[in-house]
């Protein structure tokens, strides 16, 4: 069963995401300096979806 530090990163990463897409259209000629939170939320992503797919095949064994 997944921990609570990862249904929770999953939340957070979601956010994060829709913030930087969100922060990044608010420039007028470049993306705005809020399209760092999209790739936080994207390693916020991957290293969530890691732990849960080794806590899922550490359990299953």
């Amino acid at each position: 069963m997944p921990s609570h530090g990862t249904r929770i990163g999953f939340v957070v990463a979601a956010l994060l995401v829709s913030g930087g897409f969100f922060g990044g259209g608010m420039g007028k000629e470049r993306p705005g300096a809020l399209i760092a939170l999209l790739w936080v939320g994207v390693v916020v992503l991957a290293a969530r979806l890691i732990t849960l797919g080794v806590g899922l095949i550490r359990a299953r064994t």
